[in-house]
């Protein structure tokens, strides 16, 4: 039969080795973790650029259709300029007088159209 003192070590050494069981586990879990945050940090970075160069691709598409529809000419030319300037006030510079702005940008465009005020 076992002494007290015995149990007592026994039981100790069983703590040990649950403790050194349980902090290999807390370690691997830990580690799983890191490379689970890196993996997804890798792919939200990957989304973002991908986003990034469709939205650049659109702007693009958005910019090349406005300058074909003739939004963005910044002054008429030839005949539109003496159709512009024929309504044209000697205290304003000469736009079409059915437009309350003049967009240098299609940013400014539309700003204009959805009402916010670019700085």
């Amino acid at each position: 039969m076992k002494t007290l003192q015995q149990e007592i070590e026994d039981m100790r050494a069983h703590v040990k080795e649950l403790t050194a069981a349980e902090r290999a586990q807390m370690k691997a879990l830990g580690d799983e973790l890191r490379r689970s945050d890196e993996a997804l940090l890798r792919a939200i970075c990957r989304v973002a650029a991908e986003h990034e160069e469709r939205r650049s691709g659109i702007l693009g598409e958005l910019q090349a259709l406005a300058e074909n529809a003739g939004l963005l000419r910044t002054s008429p030319t030839g005949p539109d300029a003496a159709i512009a300037n024929r309504f044209q006030r000697p205290d304003r510079p000469a736009v079409n007088p059915y437009r309350q702005h003049s967009p240098l940008s299609l940013e400014e465009e539309v700003s204009y159209h959805f009402g916010q005020s670019r700085a």
